[in-house]
């Protein structure tokens, strides 16, 4: 009789729900992992994620304008993992897009478009944008991106992406209009200088191989600490060959930061994007566990 009656029920219960009372779900069969990354390495700049950073942060992971009337709802966390039940009710058959990014890492730091035709999708037509089992941001390589306010970094920086490219626009972030002629930062997914420095007009910058970043859901990392740079795909160092240009050394910049755009107006990037997460200091030594946490949670290689 008890199971009946739960084979009854069974199609009511909610994603929301199930989640609940299972902490290894999601929206599909993953891993649970408890331990929140900005817990345990504390102090980033900026934090974005569809997956709670840290414990402190009671905020929304994302406020989302749905297709169909154009009305915006923030939606949060339920067990650390978003809320796709709430998302997938909010945006019904309709289709999803990111209005605001919000920044776990307690500064403010939050990346935003408030132009409809241009925010990533979140869901497409009802179904939400996976890669694998986890929820992602798509942007379309032609006009997409988000943009924060102006933001003030130091030279030394750790920036740790999980992200897929599709095409041959893989543009993946920039701080300031164009750091080529203005003080900032870039890096590509794939380009001859995959990351770049500028600081007053000397640059630092690595001479690698195009293409790099592939097709695939991976993690992407750059380091700089000022005697070099490097970046790495899932936890391996790529061909720099050569740094070129002086040190840059440990200074600040500010400017706002764009993500997979050129000032909103060129380089745009496409694929997809699930986590964000950028320390503004040197985290050389800590890069392989920072790694390891992240390929841990999405099962990446």
């Amino acid at each position: 009789m008890r199971l009946l009656i739960l084979l009854l029920l069974l199609p009511f219960i909610s994603d929301a729900q199930i989640i609940r009372a299972n902490p290894f779900y999601s929206s599909g069969t993953t891993t649970s992992y408890d331990t929140l990354i900005l817990d345990v390495y504390p102090s980033a700049a900026i934090g974005y994620s569809l997956r709670k950073l840290r414990n402190a942060y009671t905020g929304s992971a994302i406020r989302v304008r749905e297709s169909g009337g154009n009305t915006e709802q923030d939606i949060g966390f339920v067990s650390n993992y978003l809320d796709t039940a709430t998302l997938k009710t909010f945006c019904s058959s309709n289709s999803g897009y990111i209005v605001k990014w919000y920044d776990q890492s307690g500064n403010g730091i939050d990346a935003s478009n408030s132009t409809s035709t241009k925010q990533p999708r979140i869901v497409n037509a009802g179904a939400i944008e996976y890669q694998g089992l986890w929820p992602s941001l798509l942007l379309d390589g032609s006009d997409d991106y988000l943009v924060t306010a102006s933001a003030t970094l130091n030279a030394y920086q750790g920036l740790f992406m999980v992200t897929k490219t599709t095409t041959g626009n893989p543009f993946f972030i920039e701080q300031t209009t164009n750091a080529v002629s203005n003080p900032g930062f870039t890096f590509y997914g794939s380009n001859n200088a995959p990351w770049l420095w500028n600081r007053g007009g000397t640059l630092n910058y690595a001479s690698g191989s195009s293409g790099w970043a592939g097709t695939n859901l991976i993690l992407a990392t750059e380091i700089y600490n000022g005697s070099g740079g490097a970046y790495y795909k899932n936890g391996s160092v790529q061909s720099n060959g050569s740094v070129t240009g002086s040190p840059v050394s440990n200074t600040t910049a500010s400017g706002a930061i764009y993500i997979y755009s050129r000032a909103g107006s060129s380089l745009f990037g496409n694929g997809n994007l699930t986590e964000f997460i950028l320390w503004s200091s040197d985290k050389s030594s800590d890069r392989t566990n920072i790694e390891t946490n992240i390929k841990n949670f999405y099962s990446l290689y």
